[in-house]
């Protein structure tokens, strides 16, 4: 079974706020490098979509996984893997992912 990635726009922000604060601190090679290693854990994802840890807690079906210094947050339904949100670990994500449920 094929499963599809969808990234919500709120999960496409993140990675667009992610890049330009690695660019701005780092680089934009670094930055670009940093974008990379979270689409290879994506399709890690696609290939495992259960790999992640069930985070019942922050949302009712949201599995985490770790990408370096940030945590993809994601649901499984069907044959789609739909990123919620990619936040920097120091974020207090709990308080971030209730605000939005």
């Amino acid at each position: 079974m094929r499963v599809e990635l969808r990234l919500t726009e709120q999960a496409q922000q993140d990675l667009r706020d992610i890049w330009r604060g690695w660019a701005e601190y780092s680089g934009l090679e670094l930055a670009d490098r940093r974008l990379d290693e979270i689409e290879t854990k994506f399709r890690l994802l696609l290939q495992f979509p259960n790999a992640g840890r069930i985070r019942d807690e922050l949302q009712p079906g949201i599995r985490s996984y770790p990408a370096g210094e940030v945590v993809i947050f994601y649901r499984v339904a069907a044959s789609v893997l739909e990123v919620v949100r990619v936040l920097h670990g120091r974020r207090d994500v709990e308080a971030v992912l209730q605000e939005e449920s």
